[in-house]
């Protein structure tokens, strides 16, 4: 999946950056940290935007975003950058794989919802996997900004292939106002286990 495939890319990477920046252990682990924050921060709100926009119109834009920013990783002059552009994939990154889960039960009949979600989950697995795959052994063999060019480029063939491949949406509702998203979401705390 697109959404995993920069998420954890810069694992393989920490040492070479610390190398590389001649920064510390913990300011290159902000390169995974700052991601995964921002991750938390976002997803709350991405499903909100998804209810006011639709679900395609989020998933697809953000696809893109995640490849630009890839691609800007790479031109990235220190580690401050790289961090600030981690940030971003990391914000945009649920509006891609949270998403997909509501878009998924929309647009596909209740028999084909659990086959179409473990393919989606099997694809943010092996997302996530050759992410950290790709990155270790492009960064053995050329210099760590390939890494980024790659996964952008990657990320954009992604991105094209899912918006000619993915389903208009036919069941989408589209929420009145922000507040509306807002009380839809935390409605979900009122649900039962």
């Amino acid at each position: 999946s697109c959404a995993f495939l920069s998420l954890y890319s810069t694992q393989p990477l920490l040492p070479l950056f610390h190398k590389v920046f001649n920064a510390s252990k913990l300011a290159v682990s902000l390169t995974v940290s700052a991601s995964t924050l921002a991750v938390a921060l976002a997803a709350p709100f991405v499903g909100i935007m998804s209810d006011l926009l639709g679900r395609k119109k989020v998933i697809v834009p953000a696809m893109y975003l995640l490849a630009i920013s890839n691609l800007l990783i790479a031109t990235s002059p220190g580690l401050t950058m790289i961090i600030f552009w981690r940030f971003m994939q990391g914000l945009l990154t649920p509006a891609v794989f949270a998403v997909a889960i509501a878009y998924i039960n929309e647009e596909w009949q209740a028999r084909e919802t659990g086959f179409v979600t473990s393919v989606y989950v099997t694809g943010t697995v092996l997302g996530g996997f050759s992410g950290r795959l790709m990155s270790g052994f492009i960064s053995g063999h050329w210099n760590w900004p390939w890494v980024f060019i790659t996964l952008g480029l990657l990320n954009l063939a992604l991105a094209a292939a899912a918006s000619s491949w993915l389903p208009p949406a036919k069941s989408f509702k589209k929420v009145e106002d922000y507040g509306a998203g807002l009380q839809n979401m935390l409605g979900h705390f009122r649900n039962k286990p």
